[in-house]
């Protein structure tokens, strides 16, 4: 991690933000990795998410998890860093927007707290999101910007991820009620689309650095427009 972060500074960038797996608070590597990131001076971390099973009562599966949290926080306290668990779609914890009430009740939104993806809500819940994120709104300290459609496949139907723009997601819709809320949050920008490669991470690309470039620029330019706007 300090050879990483050194590379980014290197060339006038900054790490405020990093993505983990972390939710277990016993394991070894969880203070190790947030240790390292707090002298580095990253201010916020992804936690990792836990997953319903039918097997197992939904409240068990809550309760573990804001127990978890809990000793999590006081990790992130002494390195001086915070956690966000994000609502992502599917069987995970936080799905339904709800859930993190329960996940995050008791717990100190300076040092664990939500980061809240609105691709993820409006697939779960297009019109409810916004009144969960009332509710929600002290504990979000960080956004995640993405765009996603409906699509066919094998005859059943699948989320689709977009350009920025180009789904279902109402950004104007969106943005105001941030405005509303009074929202002050780190924004995440997430390029999950086909982007010839890099969108799973690989080294060589189907496009050509221009065309890759063009199409990040978009959605940075459209990101760039609303946050202009508020």
């Amino acid at each position: 991690m300090p050879k990483a972060v050194e590379m980014v500074r290197s060339v006038g960038l900054e790490v405020p933000m990093i993505t983990t797996s972390i939710l277990d608070p016993e394991d070894p590597l969880t203070v190790k990795i947030l240790s390292t990131a707090g002298k580095l001076g990253i201010k916020t971390y992804r936690t990792g998410w836990w997953r319903y099973d039918e097997s197992i009562p939904v409240s068990t599966v809550l309760k573990k998890g804001n127990e978890q949290l809990k000793k999590l926080q006081e990790i992130n306290e002494k390195h001086l860093i915070r956690g966000g668990y994000q609502n992502h779609a599917g069987d995970y914890a936080g799905a339904s927007l709800w859930d993190l009430l329960i996940l995050l009740d008791g717990i100190d939104p300076r040092w664990m707290g939500i980061q809240f993806d609105i691709r993820h809500a409006a697939v779960e819940g297009p019109e409810s999101w916004p009144f969960a994120l009332e509710q929600l709104a002290p504990g979000v300290n960080s956004l995640d910007i993405k765009d996603f459609t409906w699509g066919m496949e094998d005859g059943e139907w699948e989320v689709v991820n977009v350009p920025l723009g180009e789904g279902i997601v109402d950004f104007d819709h969106y943005f105001d009620v941030i405005e509303r809320l009074g929202i002050k949050a780190d924004y995440s920008l997430h390029l999950e689309y086909p982007l010839g490669g890099a969108d799973h991470g690989n080294t060589e690309l189907s496009i050509t650095r221009e065309e890759f470039n063009e199409q990040v620029g978009k959605d940075i330019d459209f990101l760039k427009d609303y946050l202009d706007f508020i």
